[in-house]
């Protein structure tokens, strides 16, 4: 009910217009900025933090976002097609809501009732890559992209994404929601020898892993398929030095052994645990932050208390983070599960 209000509100804002009263004063020093040609509309005099406020109402593509559907929904759309619409009202919100509607690119959800996805989702990638090849206003806009990779006319799609991204000096952000198993070759081939020196924070499965060789200055990863992301250390290990956080690892093995050589200045990291080994945490000299993740565990199971067995881990990281040079107000732990979060007191770590 309340976002229907605010589309509301909206409406009926672009559908006013001011008395004769009103238009004697619209030439106060309030509205000098606004051209006289738009002074017509009183959604005009509504402050941007106002807009933007009624536009947080309107959903739109969680980054992160935990999912396994190859096409998302249109609902996720529905905050880009309100910005479209105002970026064509008049020339000042224009000016306002392009910017707005450039600054993160949803190649993942379609209004296209078409069971083909992967073609639906392939020819938007396309087609948006052509846009900021012509218009070099738009790529300057973006700074988050969230796209999903199938095999439909591969070599087409994936050279137009390797285009796009040169084209994007402003993208800070890339979240690769879903690739085909079988792209790990061609995805390989395609990105060799590129460098994307402004990506800082990327998701995507360990199928994509080859593209961390493009973004040196990553600073921030996740793993977003449910697997051990050893594939994704090895690349961190050889081409991304900056790495700070690491997310959605499963601790397997020696993964997170592998992870203190991969990256020594990691100050956050969120780990899947099952019943594995994670004293390595103590080899990392700058930690902040460490989550673990009891997928198994049920709320129901975390009021009856932890189990046993989790118990070491958590003292293992306290121990961790009481060794860490970090600021100790910044030092945070934290363990959550299905349907369920809860905070380690670290208070007499000092």
């Amino acid at each position: 009910m309340a976002r229907k209000s605010m589309k509301r509100k909206i409406q009926e804002s672009l559908d006013s217009r001011p008395t004769k009263k009103a238009k004697k004063t619209q030439t106060s020093t309030s509205f000098q900025h606004i051209p006289a040609a738009s002074q017509a509309s009183v959604a005009l005099q509504l402050p941007p933090e106002l807009l933007l406020e009624i536009l947080s109402y309107f959903k739109s593509l969680p980054v992160p976002i935990d999912t396994r559907a190859r096409m998302l929904h249109e609902d996720y759309l529905e905050r880009t097609d309100m910005l479209r619409a105002l970026s064509q009202t008049c020339k000042v919100w224009r000016q306002m809501f392009l910017p707005l509607l450039w600054s993160s690119l949803n190649i993942v959800s379609s209004h296209s009732k078409s069971a083909a996805w992967y073609k639906t989702l392939s020819e938007s990638l396309i087609r948006k890559s052509e846009l900021v090849r012509e218009m070099p206003e738009l790529a300057s806009y973006v700074r988050c992209m969230s796209l999903c990779l199938s095999r439909y006319a591969m070599p087409l799609v994936l050279s137009a994404l390797v285009s796009m991204l040169e084209r994007l000096p402003n993208l800070e952000t890339l979240q690769i929601v879903r690739v085909h198993p079988h792209m790990i070759t061609p995805l390989k081939n395609a990105f060799e020898g590129r460098v994307f020196p402004q990506i800082q924070v990327i998701y995507l499965p360990t199928a994509a892993h080859h593209l961390l060789r493009s973004c040196p200055n990553v600073v921030n990863v996740t793993c977003n398929s449910q697997d051990d992301g050893s594939t994704i250390v090895g690349a961190l290990k050889k081409y991304c030095k900056k790495v700070e956080e690491v997310k959605g690892i499963y601790e397997s093995g020696n993964i997170l052994k592998r992870l203190t050589k991969a990256a020594p200045q990691l100050r956050t990291v969120e780990i899947n645990l099952s019943a594995s080994n994670v004293e390595p945490l103590k080899k990392f000299k700058h930690l902040q932050n460490v989550v673990f993740v009891f997928a198994n565990v049920t709320a129901e199971d975390q009021q009856k208390g932890l189990d046993s067995r989790f118990k070491p881990f958590i003292q293992i990281a306290r121990d961790a983070l009481k060794g860490s040079t970090s600021a100790i107000l910044s030092r945070k732990l934290q363990c959550k599960g299905k349907g369920w979060v809860m905070d380690i007191d670290l208070t007499t770590l000092n």
